[in-house]
């Protein structure tokens, strides 16, 4: 009997991290992001997902990112449309690729792991995100992209993402010690 209520115990825990994560990524995408313009955003959305990534693995980072993305849609102000699934798509990256290389990296020190895993992640979602907006170019007329835009932007939202490295590592750290260090107890 014990056993069932540890699994059940488990099990509620994992899903109020993710419902509490995925939050997370929605509030500090739609509250806490500064757009420059319909091609570049200075945010941390990231975080939550990194966090869950690295901390639980790369399944748990790809669920996550599966319900933080389909609920970004939902709250979008662009609302949801035929390209709303390659959206998602880089929350999806987020979680997993970081949960990944997380793993991947585990014989490295702590900091340059942080570093590599959050880079993967984001180079990942910049490339999902960049190919969505050429998804977007082409299935929905007046998307406000067009492919000039998009390379034009693209050397500036690649620095956006290496300057936005040094927050997401510094933060994730932390916070990913922090929670370990709570799980232990």
């Amino acid at each position: 009997m014990k056993s069932a209520k540890s699994k059940n115990g488990k099990r509620i825990y994992f899903i109020c991290l993710v419902a509490t994560m995925a939050a997370m990524v929605v509030v500090l995408e739609n509250f806490l992001s500064i757009n420059i313009d319909v091609n570049l955003k200075i945010t941390l959305h990231g975080l939550p997902l990194l966090v869950v990534g690295i901390l639980y693995g790369p399944i748990f980072g790809l669920i996550t990112g599966l319900v933080a993305g389909v609920i970004a849609q939902l709250t979008s102000k662009y609302g949801v449309d035929i390209t709303s699934v390659f959206w998602v798509l880089a929350y999806l990256a987020w979680g997993y690729v970081s949960g990944l290389l997380f793993k991947v990296f585990k014989k490295m020190k702590v900091m340059p792991r942080y570093v590599l895993s959050i880079l993967g992640a984001s180079v990942s979602a910049t490339l999902l995100n960049t190919f969505a907006m050429l998804i977007s170019t082409v299935l929905i007329k007046n998307s406000g992209y067009t492919f000039a835009s998009i390379m034009v932007n693209l050397p500036i939202r690649l620095l956006n993402m290496v300057l936005s490295l040094i927050p997401y590592v510094l933060i994730c750290r932390i916070v990913c010690e922090r929670i370990k260090i709570y799980l232990e107890e």
